[in-house]
C-alpha cells in the first residue's frame, strides 16, 4: 500500500531522499564548528585519557588548542545528520588531531576522516598515539600504519603527567 501526501508525493521515497542527503560527510573546518569541536574533544579526551589511566592529564580544548596547535594545518570535520561528530588535523606530514565524540564511536566515522586525509597527504604520514589507546592503535594498524618507536613525554596539563606516546608511520 503507498502513502501519499495531500501534494501527492510518495512519502517513503521522500523519507528515503531526505535519509540519504543526511549522509555522514567530511569537509574543512568552519568557525561555526568550534562548539562543537570543543564538546567532541572534551569528551573523547577524557575517554582516551582514561583508557590510558592518565585521567588527571585532561585539559579541555578552550584551553589547550592554542600551545597543542590544533589550527597549525588543515582541519577537517565529518558531519552526521548536519552535525559535527568528528574531526582530524593534519600539519605537514603528521596527524596532530582525531577525535570522534563518544556516542559516535564505532560507525565509521574515524575511517571517513582518515581516507579523507590519506587522499590528500604525502608520504611518509606520521601519528603519535597514547600508550594504552587501543582503539586508535587498532583503527591505524588496520590503515598499514607501523609503529616505530616510543617516545617518552609530558602531557601539558597542570601539573605535567609523564605518558608514552607510540609513533606510528604509514610509507
Amino acid at each position: 500500500m503507498r502513502m501519499l501526501h495531500s501534494d501527492g508525493a510518495n512519502f517513503w521515497q521522500r523519507k528515503v531522499s531526505e535519509k540519504k542527503s543526511l549522509s555522514p560527510s567530511v569537509r574543512l573546518y568552519q568557525t561555526s564548528d568550534w562548539p562543537y569541536l570543543t564538546t567532541i574533544y572534551d569528551a573523547a579526551r577524557r575517554d582516551e585519557l582514561e583508557h590510558c589511566g592518565l585521567q588527571q592529564g585532561f585539559v579541555c580544548l578552550a584551553d589547550s588548542f592554542e600551545a597543542e596547535e590544533l589550527f597549525a594545518g588543515e582541519v577537517w570535520v565529518v558531519v552526521d545528520d548536519n552535525q559535527p561528530v568528528g574531526f582530524v588535523s593534519v600539519a605537514e606530514q603528521e596527524l596532530t588531531w582525531l577525535y570522534i565524540h563518544p556516542q559516535h564511536y564505532r560507525k565509521g566515522f574515524a575511517r571517513l576522516l582518515l581516507l579523507q586525509i590519506l587522499n590528500r597527504t604525502k608520504r611518509p604520514l606520521r601519528v603519535c598515539v597514547l600508550a594504552g589507546n587501543y582503539p586508535a592503535i587498532a583503527l591505524y594498524e588496520s590503515f598499514n600504519f607501523h609503529f616505530r618507536r616510543e617516545v617518552k613525554g609530558m602531557l601539558q596539563s597542570d601539573p605535567p603527567v609523564p605518558a608514552i606516546g607510540l609513533m606510528y608511520e604509514l610509507i
